[in-house]
């Protein structure tokens, strides 16, 4: 058997989705007999000395993680070697390119806050001018904009500044919002900066300002206060469709086309968008509660419990506050996890199932159908 090919995966250490773009990449090289080389610039004082890792491992292919900036990632740093870049704006880059799309994202933060029947919204930027801050800020307003709404944006969204300068402007600014509005901030971090801001002002999430960010972090989003709800972008898929795409490349294909984007998955709701006027304390527990033991045996009667309260006020309580029943909060966290697990080929539709919290395949694919329109083997197929 001959050497494994080596493709020089370049990230930033700790970004969120890493560890599931690196599972999409490695999804695809399995299929290829690629051996995946990850460099983390984080790890090496901030800096990835390119023309050396190249001509260490003589790669036959780089990926490279350039939205937070990497300067030092060059075409002459690589020339010659195919290259696909992942959250590059592309509109400054020749290069193949796979980002998170940004117009279902704002979509999807606009159709969230819509359905909490609040009339005024606003929008928090990157601490820098990036673009896929700049463009979920335009995607969001477009969606309002096609509702009847309008949008205030931060104003410093792209001044650097230092955080204490930041958060007391974001302070003020967030005072002076009319209220109740709905905020959409441009990911996690940016998310959690609202909050602190809005805790600083003295206002109330979500009775005064409801809050949906990006990309889920869970260390980030659980521990905040109240906690965050966020979309989450399918960053295994964005892996697949990059190695895919310099798959093409090695074979000497040109990208058809030239940018791929990934789309988000789902909402990981939490306590900043509980409906403001229904709000209480016990319901954002219960939500809480649901995403923690969803995969388990749980019952409505437990959830009941955790709200210290009878099955039927538990069930009335939480479609008040939530708009959905206990149920079918219990049910979308399930299909989350089955559609996670189902992106491992290895694992039996009884083993997915099993850990997902249903007690038999046929009530898997029943729920999952319902939810999906298709059965989980066919949805596995499509992320084959």
């Amino acid at each position: 058997m001959g050497k494994a090919k080596t493709v020089l995966l370049l990230l930033w250490s700790n970004k969120a989705g890493c560890r599931d773009r690196v599972a999409g990449v490695n999804r695809y090289a399995r299929t290829r007999g690629w051996r995946v080389q990850i460099v983390e610039r984080g790890g090496l004082g901030g800096r990835i000395p390119v023309r050396e890792l190249v001509a260490f491992w003589h790669p036959v292919g780089i990926i490279a993680e350039c939205g937070g900036g990497m300067p030092e990632f060059t075409r002459e740093a690589a020339v010659g070697i195919p290259v696909v870049r992942f959250d590059e704006d592309p509109r400054r880059s020749r290069s193949a390119a796979v980002v998170s799309d940004s117009d279902s994202i704002g979509g999807r933060a606009a159709r969230e806050l819509l359905e909490l029947g609040l009339e005024h919204f606003a929008f928090v930027g990157y601490s820098r001018s990036v673009f896929w801050s700049r463009d979920r800020c335009d995607a969001f307003r477009k969606a309002l904009k096609l509702n009847g709404f309008s949008c205030s944006v931060f104003p410093g969204a792209a001044k650097k500044g230092d955080g204490g300068e930041r958060e007391a402007a974001l302070a003020a600014w967030l005072s002076a919002l009319p209220k109740p509005c709905g905020v959409f901030a441009a990911h996690d971090p940016v998310g959690a900066g609202v909050l602190a801001a809005a805790k600083a002002a003295g206002l109330s999430v979500p009775g005064d300002v409801a809050v949906v960010s990006v990309d889920d972090i869970p260390a980030l989003c659980e521990a905040s206060e109240p906690t965050l709800t966020s979309i989450r972008p399918d960053f295994e898929r964005g892996g697949y469709l990059a190695a895919e795409m310099l798959g093409r490349l090695i074979d000497g294909f040109p990208p058809e086309p030239r940018v791929l984007t990934y789309p988000p998955i789902h909402v990981s709701r939490r306590e900043t968008t509980i409906r403001p006027r229904r709000r209480a304390k016990s319901v954002g527990k219960a939500v809480a509660f649901v995403r923690r033991a969803a995969t388990g045996r749980l019952s409505v009667a437990q959830v009941a419990a955790e709200m210290g309260c009878s099955p039927r006020q538990a069930q009335k309580r939480f479609a008040e506050a939530v708009g959905h029943s206990v149920l079918t909060e219990i049910t979308a966290v399930r299909i989350e996890q089955a559609k996670s697990l189902l992106r491992n080929p290895r694992l039996t539709m009884d083993g997915v199932a099993m850990r997902c919290g249903w007690s038999s395949v046929s009530s898997l694919r029943a729920a999952f159908h319902a939810a999906t329109g298709m059965s989980p083997r066919q949805w596995r197929r499509t992320m084959a």
